[in-house]
């Protein structure tokens, strides 16, 4: 999909805040990365503390796993890319050799042995089922929206967005190979339930802010590749009650950051920790 087919229009900047807010097509992974803003993934860090979301800046890694799994999304939705990346001559990153490789390649993204053509296969498999979604899809779209309630940028990056459909849908590598499996083990525990409702509710505040011509995301899911051989591919949507507990989640974590930073209440330092029996007795 042509994305002059479906947007030509000067998104003004509405807040007196330094970032620009609006859609944007083209921008790359880095610059929305280093863009200030509260995004899904962040709000693990607001339920540590304010004090560790504040200084988020100060607790950033950079492991293997991760790099794989940015791998996978290039392999998926933006193949151009393939060539940031090289691979190591071992299948660790421990080794002297591997150290050597990445210090030679600076600009050049370092994965391990093999990890470029299993990218490949996996997202050649992933098309054979879900191949339509994808190409008629704008892909890696970048949504940023001052919130006046919060006093915050918003900002998500959606991966496949349908938007004349109204559906958004996020692509995952799991360690779960079957759909029940995710739904149980994942979605909450990861935050996946905050991560639908905050795509939904910050694209859909986008929208209405700028007064585009899309109708509002109404459905939000997932596409996910397993971890194992071969390779299944499956899907989800966030039925109403899942997007519903993540707006709950996030909405009291976002109370908090409101009430430390403005309100001169308390950070939350101290969990309260009970027995799985005193939680299973206080739930019945």
């Amino acid at each position: 999909m042509s994305i002059n087919n479906v947007i030509d229009i000067d998104i003004p900047s509405l807040s007196k805040k330094k970032n620009k807010e609006g859609i944007f097509f083209d921008m790359s992974n880095e610059e929305y990365h280093s863009l200030d803003g509260l995004s899904s993934t962040q709000f693990q860090d607001l339920d540590l503390s304010v004090a560790i979301y504040d200084n988020r800046h100060l607790f950033k890694y950079d492991c293997e796993a991760f790099r794989i799994g940015t791998l996978n999304h290039t392999a998926l939705l933006e193949p151009h890319l393939l060539d940031r990346y090289i691979e190591t001559t071992t299948k660790t990153f421990d080794s002297e050799a591997t150290k050597k490789i990445i210090a030679q390649n600076p600009d050049k993204e370092v994965v391990a042995l093999g990890s470029i053509e299993l990218a490949k296969e996996r997202a050649e498999k992933v098309k054979l089922v879900y191949g339509a979604y994808i190409e008629m899809s704008l892909k890696e779209v970048s949504f940023i929206v001052f919130d006046e309630a919060l006093g915050l940028y918003r900002k998500c990056r959606a991966d496949i967005w349908l938007p004349n459909h109204g559906i958004v849908l996020d692509y995952k590598t799991s360690k779960e190979h079957r759909p029940e499996t995710f739904r149980k083990n994942s979605i909450s525990q990861y935050n996946y339930d905050i991560q639908s409702a905050w795509y939904t509710d910050t694209i859909n505040m986008c929208i209405e802010k700028f007064n585009l011509p899309y109708p509002k995301v109404t459905k939000f899911g997932w596409i996910v590749s397993p971890n194992y051989e071969p390779y299944k591919p499956f899907g989800g949507l966030a039925m109403p009650d899942v997007i519903e507990k993540g707006r709950a989640k996030y909405t009291a974590l976002a109370d908090k950051y409101i009430s430390v930073k403005f309100e001169s209440g308390q950070d939350e330092l101290f969990k309260s920790w009970h027995t799985d029996e005193f939680l299973k007795l206080q739930n019945n």
